[in-house]
């Protein structure tokens, strides 16, 4: 898919050609991606497509397999798509895919992991608030979001030469964000070539909007969507994921814990809970240690 007109105006040519050459989503991926966006695919059809890769199949039916998923093994890949759903099957699958993209983001001071860490740290924030307030029925897509919000930092680090010094210099001067100096200094920022990587993918239209004004001072045209991958990026912080040079230089609309319905004491539980997951992570793979 070809970048919207508005995003292609408002990026340099070299930025614009290392998205579009990025390495194309899964097959598989790409027609989960349709079923999200309401295409006419069905999960057997897609089961087909996905029968011939083992190693998936074998992931797929372990995790629809665990407690969560009522702890017995399902009868077939179908019914194992249908435990699992369309967002955690493409989790799976996009877990390889970007861990294949990983690269240090000097710009940001954050290591080789890092990056993927703070995605599936903000994952995971997004599904301790639905455990917190499950009344807020969070949309499935907003784990997409939180897992993608920084995707926009591979590209500046694979295709700008720049020192985080110079950003912590630049927003210490001024008195802005780190985000804000990437805007004054480059002309653009992270959130802007994220949200143009997420219409490259075809990914829902909540996703990219979430990617591209995470950072938002003011969230006045908010969505549910977006108010939990702000919420996801403050809590993976909070625990300590992807701070970098950045650190917690960044804004947090103040009216968005308001419109998640959450207090001081819920917003404890939820990074609780998310810390619970990141260790559980890092004890799983050394290398995130």
């Amino acid at each position: 898919m070809s970048l919207a007109p508005s995003l292609r105006q408002m990026l340099p040519a070299d930025i614009v050609r290392g998205i579009t050459h990025l390495d194309p989503l899964p097959a598989t991926a790409g027609r989960l991606v349709a079923m999200l966006r309401g295409g006419d695919e069905s999960l057997s059809s897609i089961a087909s497509v996905m029968e011939h890769d083992h190693a998936l199949v074998a992931s797929i039916l372990k995790r629809a397999s665990t407690a969560r998923f009522t702890g017995s093994p399902p009868r077939s890949l179908v019914e194992a798509l249908l435990r699992l759903g369309t967002v955690t099957v493409l989790d799976v699958l996009l877990d390889g895919h970007l861990r294949k993209l990983l690269t240090s983001a000097t710009a940001y001071g954050l290591g080789e992991h890092d990056l993927w860490l703070h995605g599936a740290a903000s994952q995971c924030a997004v599904r301790a608030l639905r455990a917190e307030r499950p009344a807020l029925r969070v949309d499935p897509v907003a784990d997409l979001g939180a897992l993608l919000h920084d995707i926009g930092k591979l590209i500046v680090a694979r295709y700008l030469k720049v020192d985080a010094g110079t950003l912590v210099a630049h927003a210490r001067e001024q008195g802005v964000t780190y985000t804000e100096a990437e805007r004054q200094l480059f002309g653009f920022d992270h959130t802007l070539i994220g949200a143009a990587i997420a219409e490259h993918w075809s990914f829902p239209a909540d996703v990219a909007f979430a990617i591209r004004h995470h950072h938002d001072r003011d969230l006045a045209g908010s969505s549910p969507v977006l108010d939990a991958v702000v919420l996801a990026n403050l809590v993976a912080k909070t625990v300590g994921t992807g701070l970098g040079a950045e650190g917690l230089n960044f804004t947090v609309d103040a009216s968005c814990h308001r419109r998640l319905g959450l207090t001081f004491e819920s917003f404890g539980r939820i990074c609780l809970a998310t810390k619970e997951a990141v260790d559980a992570l890092r004890a799983f793979e050394p290398e995130l240690r």
